[in-house]
């Protein structure tokens, strides 16, 4: 009869999302392990996670109506322990602020309790083709490492968040959980899913990016009222405002490092576009000017060259003659 493993997890802070491609070294779980390099994105969490099982060997002495033992770390050595791995942890720790923050307790005769602090660091792979307006998901896998399910099953209890948990850029996260059990060539291994779905929040972007970009656009339509005789300040206003919109977009796009187009992408295209199309309409407008001027003064050379020679052979034909 395999041994069933009751976990409960419970998250206490999401302490980092970073959302820039990593390079990390990942061991394949395969009968030819080996490593393979992947562009990742990680988060961190801080959380608590208990694990529960029976274990028929245990022999403990009658407490009375409370038969509990709270037991230290230092019968980690003394007792049957699950085997199982975080799957798609890049590194992780038991946290140690004060005293190692690892106990046990046995209850009910037979039933012990583990519960440890753990710092993790997971590797996400997070899509950014509709950032900001994206919504991700990133997972906690739980897997065992040496036993397989005709000794031990892994089940989670539950898996929730702490109250007060909030992300400066992201909205609370909404918690799920599935089974991820797979089998390979050396057998069939538990492993249970725990992803964390988090949306964007919009209005920060909305203030940092969108409204922005929108005003340095409409500050570019205002050449259209400058006179087009002031070069200079047509000019200065429609590449200032180009100069913007491109180290906006710069500063927006380095912190995702992002190999494809995302939706920010587009829009700062669009602005871009608008106006960079004012600072063409301001070409063709001072090169028609100028066609218009150049035509101008040719005619007044005509003008000046040729008509008076025109008023004086006309002024000759029609001279009156008076009888003598």
């Amino acid at each position: 009869v395999p041994t069933i493993i009751n976990i409960t997890i419970k998250v206490l802070n999401i302490r980092s999302i970073s959302e820039k491609e990593l390079v990390n070294k990942i061991k394949v779980f395969s009968p030819l392990s080996h490593a393979l390099y992947s562009l990742q994105k990680t988060y961190t969490l801080d959380l608590f996670i208990h694990q529960e099982w029976f274990e028929p060997r245990l022999r403990i002495p009658r407490l009375g109506e409370k038969e509990e033992i709270v037991l230290d770390a230092s019968f980690k050595n003394k007792l049957w322990l699950p085997n199982f791995f975080f799957k798609n942890a890049i590194s992780g720790q038991v946290t140690n602020i004060l005293f190692p923050v690892t106990y046990f307790k046995v209850f009910d005769g037979k039933k012990v309790l583990m519960s440890s602090r753990v710092s993790l660091q997971l590797y996400c792979d997070m899509c950014f083709y509709m950032f900001p307006h994206d919504t991700q998901k990133c997972s906690l896998e739980i897997m065992s490492l040496s036993n397989t399910n005709d000794t031990v099953i892994l089940k989670l209890k539950s898996f929730d968040l702490t109250k007060n948990l909030m992300l400066t850029t992201f909205k609370r996260p909404r918690e799920s959980s599935e089974d991820c059990t797979r089998s390979y060539d050396v057998g069939t291994y538990s492993c249970i899913r725990c992803s964390l779905v988090m949306k964007r929040r919009l209005p920060l972007y909305m203030l940092k990016i969108y409204i922005p970009s929108f005003i340095i656009v409409t500050i570019s339509f205002v050449g259209f009222w400058v006179p087009m005789t002031a070069y200079p300040a047509r000019v200065a206003l429609v590449v200032t405002s180009l100069l913007s919109l491109i180290t906006q977009q710069l500063q927006t796009t380095a912190a995702l490092n992002a190999s494809y187009i995302i939706a920010i992408d587009v829009w700062m295209l669009i602005c871009k576009t608008f106006v960079f199309g004012g600072l063409i309409e301001f070409a063709f407008a001072v090169a028609s000017a100028e066609k218009q001027s150049q035509e101008s003064t040719t005619i007044n050379y005509l003008l000046f060259e040729y008509g008076n020679d025109i008023v004086n052979s006309k002024n000759t034909y029609f001279k009156p003659h008076f009888p003598s």
